[in-house]
């Protein structure tokens, strides 16, 4: 999740990357992150984030986006959602082919007042 500075202090963002356990709706069964999806090429998958998820230390935190892992370059590339129609927030739709990582990015959540 990405983490927000205070503003005296603020310069990038800065990103976590210790795992948090969200759930994640697989096909609307309730999944506790980390998971693995295996079936034969060609299965089709529907993950819906939780939207807010609170940590053990009681941080608040929002999903934020979906993300990949490029093999090639080795880095966590963001996904492009296009929603289309009536779809969940953050939905994302998986189709086995040959293997691959995703992850469910999470940041800070901010109240504005």
């Amino acid at each position: 999740y990405q983490e927000i500075p205070s503003t005296t202090a603020y310069t990038d963002p800065q990103f976590v990357t210790q795992p948090i356990n969200a759930q994640i709706l697989v096909d609307d069964v309730p999944r506790t992150t980390t998971f693995q999806l295996c079936g034969p090429s060609g299965s089709r998958y529907e993950l819906v984030p939780e939207e807010d998820h609170w940590t053990p230390q009681e941080e608040h935190l929002e999903f934020w986006k979906w993300q990949r892992y490029n093999e090639d370059s080795q880095q966590w590339v963001d996904i492009l959602l296009l929603l289309f129609g009536d779809v969940a927030p953050g939905q994302l739709n998986v189709n086995l082919q040959n293997g691959g990582r995703v992850r469910a990015v999470y940041r800070q959540f901010v109240e504005l007042y």
